[in-house]
């Protein structure tokens, strides 16, 4: 299951290579749910995008970080590291973080799916706000020895300055 996790990243191939990795771990007949935002939304929906790729607020109750940015866990330990970064603004004991978001047009996530060898779309759908596919790990002449039996190396991202 990968819910709430493609539509974060920022590049066809990041969105690939996220796919190729679920491929790769699960075996061949093994079945995967993709969901993702949606850019059609529901009449009465808290979210409206006026463009496929767009920053999105995200809420952090200031009680959950300290002074010095750690972010401490339910039972008072540290979990993390946190530095502030230029795109929070801190309102009312909330932090809103700005984090980027693409949102996916009816028919482009399962042509994103159609689009990689040994990836078969089984289903695909729309639930609340989000277009989901059901795929399923075929056996498939096209496939390298690197698309999906091997671990990928994923580069380490390092976000822009972003403007909130």
């Amino acid at each position: 299951i990968c819910i709430a996790v493609l539509h974060h990243l920022a590049t066809v191939g990041r969105r690939v290579a996220v796919l190729k990795e679920l491929l790769r771990v699960v075996r061949p007949g093994g079945h995967i749910m993709v969901q993702a935002w949606a850019m059609e939304q529901e009449e009465g929906s808290k979210r409206t995008f006026e463009a496929q790729d767009v920053m999105v607020p995200w809420k952090l109750n200031k009680k959950f970080v300290d002074e010095h940015g750690s972010v401490e866990g339910t039972e008072g330990e540290e979990v993390g590291r946190m530095q502030a970064p230029q795109h929070m603004v801190e309102e009312g004991g909330l932090l809103t973080y700005q984090r980027y978001c693409h949102v996916y047009k009816e028919g482009e996530l399962e042509n994103l799916c159609r689009s990689i060898p040994g990836c078969k779309l089984v289903d695909r759908g729309f639930d609340r706000g989000n277009w989901f596919v059901e795929l399923e790990r075929v056996v498939d002449d096209r496939l390298s020895g690197s698309d999906v039996s091997e671990s990928m190396a994923f580069p380490h991202f390092v976000p822009r300055n972003l403007k909130p």
